[in-house]
């Protein structure tokens, strides 16, 4: 539902990526870690990342929606005054880009 561009150019979380650093860190560039001495705080840094993720993924999509919900009928009326001063010529709407303001997300 989040358009390409505002997922790309959505900055780091940079809580997430203290989190990967430290777990990198215990894991010292190895692939399984089972039987570690850090295993339990490698897996607890594992779910604290994926839930993190996930909290801002669905934040932004709720902050989307709420913006798409409140701006949809103003670009509407917009693309139908648009329509009626150029004409019956053309059909394409050239509106403005959505700025959506993401930067609160953490």
């Amino acid at each position: 539902m989040v358009p390409d561009e505002i997922w790309r150019d959505l900055p780091p979380d940079p809580e997430v990526m203290a989190l990967e650093e430290r777990r990198e860190q215990l894991k010292k560039g190895r692939y399984r870690i089972r039987g570690s001495k850090h295993e339990e705080e490698i897996r607890q840094l594992t779910t604290m990342i994926r839930t993190k993720r996930a909290q801002r993924e669905k934040a932004l999509q709720r902050q989307y929606r709420q913006y798409y919900f409140y701006h949809r009928p103003t670009w509407e009326i917009e693309r139908q005054l648009a329509e009626d001063s150029q004409g019956d010529d053309e059909d394409t709407y050239t509106g403005t880009a959505p700025s959506i303001n993401c930067n609160g997300l953490h």
